[in-house]
């Protein structure tokens, strides 16, 4: 066999000749947005109150309580 021969494998990682459309790249962009926003606006909503609530009602202003929280919470 010809070591020149193109193979379906050198074609798939050829360099790509077409440019991406820019609506493709904005619509991936707001999807990771929209991901991003879905996953990270409950974590940070819901860390203070739970830290609050392990404080208790005197107001401690230590970080622990956070620590705490962050600790269970990343199993």
């Amino acid at each position: 066999m010809s070591e020149t021969a193109a193979t379906p494998t050198t074609k798939a990682l050829a360099e790509p000749t077409v440019r991406v459309p820019g609506i493709y790249l904005a619509g991936m962009a707001l999807a990771n947005l929209g991901i991003m926003l879905a996953f990270y606006t409950p974590i940070q909503n819901l860390l203070p109150r739970l830290s609050e609530q392990i404080a208790g009602a005197d107001g401690r202003k230590s970080p622990s309580p956070l620590c705490w929280v962050s600790g269970s919470s990343a199993r």
